[in-house]
């Protein structure tokens, strides 16, 4: 999740003419953060007894500022001119995680690396299983990791993908 978080924040901020401009634009100004992880305690404190477990005094937002010092930071820092300074923001850090861990997927999608470090979709040798994996459009399915809850799936035959709903779907 760090990774795709990573490539996110770079492609937002820093990768002016990349091809996933668009896309990443478009999560910066339509998605927002509104996961548990940024609730205050006393929203979190409506969670008690749910599938969502946080202790009762958790703070995720100071321990989310404290993984990104202590880890992220670093690893931005040891990358040099990949990171500018303006990057290196826990806000902003904290907002293409929340992109990925909202709209994000694993597993069931081959992809090869070609060097640069953006995954190619193929069925080639030598592919991998494996994610997060982010690809527009389909990161707005309901891809649940729970699969009593799914009801569409990603399909790749040949050079195309496409979903397939898997459970009847009520029109609206």
């Amino acid at each position: 999740m760090v990774r795709l978080s990573l490539f996110l924040l770079y492609e937002w901020k820093v990768a002016e003419d990349s091809p996933w401009g668009p896309y990443v634009r478009m999560l910066g100004e339509s998605v927002s953060e509104d996961l548990p992880m940024f609730w205050p305690a006393e929203d979190l404190a409506h969670l008690q007894g749910t599938a969502v477990v946080f202790p009762p005094d958790a703070t995720p937002g100071a321990t989310l500022q404290a993984a990104f010092e202590e880890h992220v930071l670093p690893l931005m820092a040891r990358e040099g001119s990949v990171f500018p300074e303006a990057t290196r923001d826990a806000e902003a850090f904290a907002r293409a995680l929340s992109w990925v861990m909202s709209r994000a997927f694993q597993g069931e999608l081959n992809f090869q690396c070609d060097g640069s470090c953006v995954p190619h979709l193929g069925t080639d040798a030598d592919v991998k299983k494996g994610g997060p994996f982010m690809i527009p459009v389909f990161d707005m399915f309901n891809h649940s990791s729970v699969e009593a809850k799914r009801n569409t799936k990603l399909r790749h035959d040949g050079d195309f993908l496409y979903c397939v709903a898997e459970t009847d779907i009520k029109a609206g």
